[in-house]
């Protein structure tokens, strides 16, 4: 199975799929990505030894670059990008500018956020779901890792475990999270959240999970990251900024978070109607405890 299809779903487009490793990627590579990322239609239209030229790397090169998103070989990735219908942009926040009205802001950044769920749900693996919902399940102990706005995300999941009952712990602060992990064993549960792969913090605390036999979940945009690598369950989200900044540091974008936080959502839902549904009723009294605070 290759690095980045391991889904169940439909296959995500190929322009998904280069997103998802191109900060992976070698520069050889990278120059091989541009071009096909700066003009797909004239790239089909050339052949693999005119476009080695043109970006001026080897033929070998596209062939590592199209097996690496997932194909057997390049003629496997022209063809697709011949026959896939034309895809929308995927960029967070396309063409805003301050000549938009704030109506056009509004649906500007609320049709970006849809578009990264649907990317994301095209890119999840149904079978990493499946193995990340049947971990939780029988976990005594489940302990979330993230650090900066992640952190929301992370504190989200957090409350909805003890909502039905359920042992889990967040900490923000790099060495409690590390304290958390020394305590967890065989059979409790840590989840990484870091949407780069490459957060320092949420990555040593991930290893030293493993080192005490839990099971490791991360969530994150980037198949070929650190902490993608690291984990025994990988839950991928598809938020990527304009193809050709991938040089630059972006801000934080809040299309990111909605995508992680759908995918603990579901796995909440799952756990609840289909793993353990007499949790239900721990709900019921969660919900009966926080009646007194309303007015």
């Amino acid at each position: 199975m290759s690095e980045v299809d391991r889904s169940g779903n439909s296959n995500p487009n190929w322009l998904v799929r280069l997103k998802a490793v191109y900060n992976s990627l070698k520069s050889a590579e990278k120059r091989a990505a541009d071009l096909l990322l700066q003009d797909p239609a004239a790239s089909t239209r050339m052949t693999i030894t005119e476009i080695a030229d043109a970006s001026n790397v080897s033929e070998a090169t596209f062939v590592r670059l199209a097996k690496r998103i997932g194909y057997k070989g390049y003629r496997e990735l022209k063809a697709e990008m011949r026959s896939a219908p034309p895809m929308e942009e995927t960029s967070l926040y396309p063409n805003i500018s301050p000549e938009d009205t704030y109506a056009d802001l509004l649906a500007k950044v609320t049709l970006s956020s849809v578009k990264t769920l649907q990317d994301t749900l095209n890119v999840v693996d149904i079978g990493q779901f499946e193995k990340a919902i049947k971990a939780l399940s029988k976990a005594k102990r489940i302990a979330f890792y993230a650090l900066g706005d992640a952190s929301a995300v992370a504190l989200t999941g957090h409350y909805k475990l003890q909502r039905i009952g359920w042992q889990s712990s967040f900490f923000s602060d790099p060495d409690l999270a590390l304290i958390t992990a020394s305590h967890l064993e065989p059979g409790d549960v840590g989840i990484g959240i870091s949407y780069s792969g490459r957060t320092a913090s949420v990555i040593h605390a991930i290893k030293r999970t493993r080192e005490m036999g839990a099971t490791t979940i991360g969530i994150t945009n980037f198949p070929l990251s650190p902490l993608a690598k690291i984990c025994d369950i990988v839950l991928l989200t598809a938020a990527f900024a304009d193809p050709m900044e991938f040089r630059s540091v972006e801000g934080d974008v809040l299309a990111r978070r909605i995508a992680q936080l759908c995918i603990l959502e579901a796995l909440y839902v799952a756990l609840l109607v289909k793993e353990r549904p007499s949790l239900k009723a721990a709900v019921r009294h969660a919900d009966e405890a926080l009646h007194i605070n309303k007015v």
